[in-house]
């Protein structure tokens, strides 16, 4: 049973959806992941000029216990 749901599956992602698929990939999700990814790195970006004093200083007081 579960080789014959399967293969109806397939055949239906095949002839019907694949080729819708790519159209919308090439339209809508390509552009808004871009979008997303720039903004993940801004966001990082940001964080890394704010949180590097504490990291810094962090690492200062760490070296400090260590010798």
């Amino acid at each position: 049973m579960k080789k014959f749901i399967a293969k109806y599956v397939l055949y239906v992602y095949l002839n019907f959806i694949k080729d819708d698929d790519i159209v919308f990939y090439k339209k809508w999700v390509k552009p808004i992941i871009k979008t997303l990814i720039f903004f993940r790195i801004i966001y990082v970006y940001i964080l890394a000029v704010l949180l590097f004093p504490i990291f810094l200083f962090g690492m200062i007081l760490e070296n400090d216990k260590t010798l």
